[in-house]
């Protein structure tokens, strides 16, 4: 059952539960095209993308906290998903460059941020929605000063992440996936401060709705938000 998060605007965020994990696919896979592909597309190529992703996302459950959005009417309009890689799981950015990332500075806690979008019909609350899922991403990667996250993101989204505040460094010119050029990133630690100190005030929002009986990373946003305003991490 997916469990109940809180309520930002009006919208509701949720954890999913592995039930949630097909219509994950159908949401994510639905937005990309929507987004990016004019064309139209064939349903049996879809379902096939759709049934990749969901056996990527079974595969790797247990190590990871996927959010959803979800609207007055209980429609996915927003996703994201936070994944502690333990270097076996194969992505995107992995089977390429396996090498860079296990060595990009020296960082020994590896996540990898996924399935991230956020429905069209949102307008410019869809930005404001995109901060909040990612706070929920980006909160056990804060904990580590030696975090490191991986990501990959069609052009638009690369230059938007940027432009917020992260300091996303692109591994490579990317190349077409699900629709649209699709970027493989990744962020330190430290290049997420500015994002954080942006967000500060929706950040105390986050984290009141965590279970700290739950996480292990449940009080990283106070602790993140210590060390980013005392500079401690910027080194």
């Amino acid at each position: 059952m997916d469990k109940f998060i809180t309520l930002y605007n009006n919208l509701s965020i949720w954890q999913l539960s592995k039930d949630g994990l097909l219509g994950l696919a159908e949401f994510v896979v639905f937005e990309n095209y929507k987004h990016h592909q004019k064309e139209f597309i064939k349903n049996t190529e879809m379902n096939k993308e759709v049934l990749q992703i969901y056996s990527e996302e079974l595969n790797c459950f247990e190590q990871s906290k996927i959010y959803v959005a979800r609207n007055d009417q209980n429609e996915t309009v927003g996703s994201i998903r936070i994944m502690k890689w333990n270097k076996e799981q194969e992505f995107f950015s992995s089977k390429i460059f396996m090498d860079k990332i296990l060595n990009a500075d020296d960082n020994e806690h590896f996540w990898h941020v996924g399935r991230f979008a956020v429905s069209s019909n949102l307008g410019i609350q869809g930005l404001n929605l995109f901060r909040v899922l990612m706070l929920y991403a980006i909160a056990p990667i804060c904990k580590y000063d030696k975090g490191i996250m991986f990501a990959e993101c069609d052009s638009k989204l690369f230059k938007i992440v940027r432009y917020l505040g992260m300091e996303t460094i692109a591994l490579s010119d990317g190349i077409e996936i699900l629709g649209s050029l699709t970027i493989p990133t990744y962020t330190t630690r430290s290049g997420l401060t500015e994002f954080v100190l942006r967000n500060q005030s929706l950040a105390f929002d986050v984290e009141s709705s965590l279970n700290s009986s739950e996480y292990a990373h449940e009080k990283c946003f106070s602790e993140m938000r210590s060390s980013f305003c005392n500079n401690e991490i910027l080194k």
